[in-house]
């Protein structure tokens, strides 16, 4: 029996009307979170935790509850994929695509394709005007396969919620090639600032290479490195 038909304020609420839809939270398993961690005390997904950032930079403090780098990995073959997303919404850049602030973009790896590089797949396009995050769904070809989806690059996340057809598979992804992750310390260019979508930033790119990737970035400031790696959960990584 699904938790929601016991609990009804379990219930996901969402304007995406395909139906046989169960929706899942990416906190539970066999869901993956990579670049990112749930910080209880603030309610959001933060890239490293207040004292080890502060310990940085008042320019990586700043940006730190900006979800670039974070993304969510499984293995389906639903014939249909759409999220749910419980945001923070900071006000709209008018220098950047919507799609890259804001948008959370679909990878998918098929086996024999592409060397098994993740491939970018589909976006899922935020509407104008929000305030407290969207939904949004896609379809797919049913392929049993690795997708991940990409967090936004300059916005905040509070809840994420995957919604799968009821007769779909759904299983933890095929573990990454390469186990030790990359870290990426830089300004607004590591950020991704002014990428068209989550994906296109430099460090999302080298991701799909099949490796755990992390990006800190400062604002406005040049980067110092004055701080032990080891004070970020590896969890968040």
């Amino acid at each position: 029996m699904r938790i929601d038909a016991i609990d009804k304020n379990l219930v996901v609420e969402t304007d995406v009307t395909e139906p046989d839809l169960v929706w899942f939270n990416i906190e539970d398993a066999p869901f993956e979170i990579y670049g990112v961690k749930f910080e209880e005390q603030e309610g959001l997904y933060t890239r490293m935790p207040r004292a080890a950032a502060e310990r940085v930079s008042p320019g990586v403090t700043s940006v730190r509850k900006l979800t670039t780098g974070g993304r969510v990995r499984f293995r389906t073959d639903s014939k249909y994929i759409a999220i749910k997303a419980v945001m923070r919404n900071i006000t709209p850049m008018s220098h950047m695509p919507k799609t890259g602030q804001t948008g959370f973009d679909l990878y998918r790896k098929v086996e024999g394709y592409e060397g098994g590089r993740e491939m970018y797949y589909k976006s899922f396009i935020p509407p104008q005007g929000i305030t407290e995050g969207y939904s949004s769904g896609k379809p797919t070809d049913g392929k049993h396969c690795d997708y991940t989806i990409n967090f936004p690059l300059y916005d905040k996340v509070v809840a994420l919620y995957i919604g799968l057809k009821k007769d779909a598979h759904l299983s933890a992804p095929t573990p990454y090639t390469y186990e030790k992750p990359i870290v990426f310390y830089g300004h607004s260019a590591t950020q991704g600032a002014v990428a068209s979508r989550p994906g296109n930033s430099y460090p999302a790119m080298i991701a799909v290479c099949s490796m755990p990737i992390s990006s800190i970035s400062a604002f406005r400031e040049r980067p110092r490195v004055s701080f032990r790696w080891r004070s970020i959960s590896p969890h968040s990584i």
